[in-house]
C-alpha cells in the first residue's frame, strides 16, 4: 500500500519538478528519500514476517517428513531384522541337514548291519569263487574217465602226410607229370590205412 502512495507521490513530483525549480526539487527529494526509507523499513519488515511464515511451514513440513523417514526407517529396519532372523535359522536347519547327513553315513558305515553285509559280501565272493574250484575238483574226483572222442577228419584215417598231400594245394604232387611217369602209391596207402 505504502509502495502505491510513493508511486502516485512520485508522479506528482515529477510534475510539479517540471514546473518549479531547483529548490522545489530538493525538497521534494528529501521526501522521496525520507518515504524511502520508510518504504524499505516496512518492506524489510514485510519480508521478514513472510520469511519467519516460510521458515515455520518448512519446519512444519520438515518434521513430517522425519516422522515419515523414521516410520520408514523403522519398518526397514524391521523388515531386515526379520529377514535376518529367517536367514539365520534357514542356515542352521541347512547346516543341521548336512550334520544329519554325515552322522547317519557315518552311523551307516559304523553299524553292526553294515559289518554283517560287509561279511556276507565277502563269503558270496569267496563261494563264487570256490564253486569254480569245486567242479574242477569233481571232474578230478570222478571214477571214470571219459578220453577225447576221436575226430573223424582225413587225417586221423589217412595220416596227416596223406591228408596234406590231398589238399588242392598239394594236388598238383599226386598228379604224373608224363604219360607212364611214376605215381605215388595211393593203393598201398589206402590198404595201410584200412580205407
Amino acid at each position: 500500500m505504502w509502495f502505491v502512495l510513493i508511486l502516485v507521490l512520485m508522479g506528482v513530483v515529477s510534475a510539479a519538478d517540471a514546473n518549479s525549480g531547483a529548490p522545489l526539487q530538493a525538497a521534494v527529494n528529501a521526501q522521496v528519500e525520507q518515504a524511502n526509507r520508510f518504504l524499505s523499513a516496512e518492506v524489510a519488515k514485510q519480508i521478514q514476517i513472510e520469511q519467519e511464515k516460510v521458515i515455520a511451514a518448512v519446519n512444519a513440513n520438515n518434521d513430517a517428513n522425519f516422522q515419515t523417514f523414521d516410520g520408514r526407517m523403522a519398518l526397514m529396519l524391521l523388515n531386515v531384522r526379520q529377514q535376518v532372523i529367517v536367514g539365520g535359522i534357514g542356515a542352521i536347519l541347512i547346516a543341521n541337514a548336512i550334520v544329519g547327513l554325515f552322522l547317519l553315513r557315518a552311523w551307516r558305515r559304523y553299524s553292526y548291519e553294515y559289518y554283517q553285509e560287509q561279511i556276507i559280501k565277502k563269503q558270496t565272493q569267496e563261494i563264487g569263487n570256490l564253486s569254480g574250484e569245486l567242479e574242477k575238483i569233481q571232474q578230478m574226483q570222478q571214477q571214470s574217465w571219459y578220453p577225447q572222442p576221436e575226430l573223424n577228419t582225413i587225417s586221423a584215417k589217412m595220416g596227416q602226410v596223406e591228408a596234406m598231400n590231398m589238399t588242392q594245394m598239394n594236388q598238383w604232387q599226386m598228379q604224373p607229370a608224363y604219360a607212364g611217369s611214376w605215381q605215388p602209391p595211393q593203393q598201398d596207402s589206402q590198404q595201410r590205412w584200412g580205407v
